[in-house]
């Protein structure tokens, strides 16, 4: 079975009184519960991590990133779902093309 990652790289989620919404991981979990029958379907196992930022990493934006690559660059984004779906299907469009889940450059090995 193929794995994909979804890691959600956000600041601590009690933001202060005028900094904004407080943040919420569901639209992603939500979008990844979706897609998960779907994915067994296809052998592809869907993982999701949590990673806070702190120090200087949390003076950055908040990002989603599907096996390294980086999908949206705000998390409030309004088409996040949109966008973490097409970039799930296009990572597990990867694993058809070479058949065994790996890039080009395993191939050679």
């Amino acid at each position: 079975m193929h794995r994909i990652l979804i890691e959600w790289f956000h600041r601590d989620r009690q933001v202060p009184a005028g900094s904004g919404p407080p943040k919420n991981p569901e639209p992603i979990e939500s979008a990844i519960d979706g897609l998960r029958p779907f994915m067994r379907t296809m052998q592809v196992q869907l993982d999701f991590r949590e990673v806070m930022l702190t120090g200087e990493a949390a003076q950055g934006t908040d990002m989603v990133k599907v096996n390294g690559k980086e999908v949206e660059r705000r998390i409030d984004a309004a088409d996040l779902t949109g966008a973490l779906v097409d970039a799930v299907l296009k990572e597990s469009a990867r694993f058809a093309r070479w058949g065994c889940g790996c890039g080009p450059e395993d191939m050679s090995r």
